[in-house]
């Protein structure tokens, strides 16, 4: 007797009414199995959405837990994004479900390349199979088989083409009625598309007398997300003492590629200080990466000389 809510969203307002016709398919049947299973649906003009339910139906069998899968067959006075599908489980109310997949579980983005873990709670007996589903289908075998110890380490392949519909389904291996998907969707980001971050600051050197120097974090290209970089500043001669603006936390806003600032010899009367040196360094980087070790070593010429 479950509920699951479903909904269709326009990407904006239409000035005409929007028909929607849904299939329905699964192990789940229609009508039997659960209800409200409308196909055609209008979101009417001036509106951005249509929302309907489905309700699960009880029943003496024990048949396991079902699918079931809702797709967007038409679509008129709108386009579908992609292709549109939601697959959702229907527990069966005979049968004991332990497997929750809890990493990840919804709105993460991570990246082709790189490792994450995948963790799942109520560990038990056996091994189980983990897949990576893109819209509802399978679209890789991570593990035919792995210890239910509630942690995986995987590495994303590199080749893994970059979406906004993936989510992890966990199936034990002794109960194949036991198993568990993420609640949501996330992202996976392919490799090629993540800007790199580069430093520059001119010129080399520049006297404590008020010299000035022009610093550049530039990306490799834009990205959609807000880059934030944290600088250190070493060398012999003082931030905040010898020169100001040594700001730690430098952001690059989306769309942007760059941000610019400068560095400001400050005058003192110590003659023995001589020229001084400032390390420019990047000291991490998010939502983009570090192309490399990018570093810039200034000279402060002492103005008392």
């Amino acid at each position: 007797s479950g509920t699951a809510t479903c909904t269709l969203r326009l990407s904006k307002k239409a000035t005409k009414a929007v028909t929607v016709k849904l299939s329905y398919s699964g192990k789940a049947t229609a009508g039997t199995d659960y209800s409200g299973n409308k196909t055609t649906h209008t979101i009417s003009a001036g509106k951005t959405s249509n929302s309907w339910k489905l309700t699960g139906k009880s029943d003496t069998k024990t048949e396991g837990n079902e699918t079931i899968v809702i797709n967007v067959a038409s679509v008129t006075n709108a386009t579908e994004k992609g292709t549109q599908r939601e697959t959702l489980t229907l527990t069966d109310g005979a049968t004991s479900t332990t497997l929750r997949v809890s990493s990840p579980n919804g709105g993460e983005k991570w990246t082709a390349g790189q490792r994450y873990s995948i963790r799942w709670s109520d560990k038990g007996a056996g091994n189980v199979k983990i897949e990576l589903l893109n819209s509802g289908q399978v679209a890789r075998v991570i593990s035919k088989s792995t210890k239910n110890d509630g942690l995986y380490k995987w590495r994303i392949p590199s080749t893994l083409k970059g979406g906004e519909s993936y989510r992890i389904r966990i199936t034990s291996t002794v109960e194949s009625d036991d198993f568990d998907s993420s609640d949501k969707n996330f992202s996976i980001v392919e490799v090629g598309t993540i800007p790199t971050v580069s430093l520059s600051c001119t010129p080399d050197s520049a006297s404590e007398s008020g010299g000035q120097f022009t610093c550049t974090l530039s990306l490799s290209n834009a990205t959609s997300d807000r880059v934030t970089v944290e600088m250190a500043y070493s060398g012999t001669a003082t931030a905040g003492t010898d020169y100001s603006n040594a700001r730690r936390t430098r952001v690059i806003k989306a769309g942007r590629t760059s941000s610019t600032w400068t560095l400001t010899g400050k005058n003192d009367s110590d003659s023995s200080e001589g020229d001084e040196t400032i390390v420019v360094d990047i000291d991490s980087v998010t939502n983009a990466i570090e192309d490399g070790t990018q570093q810039a070593s200034l000279t402060l010429t002492d103005s008392v000389q």
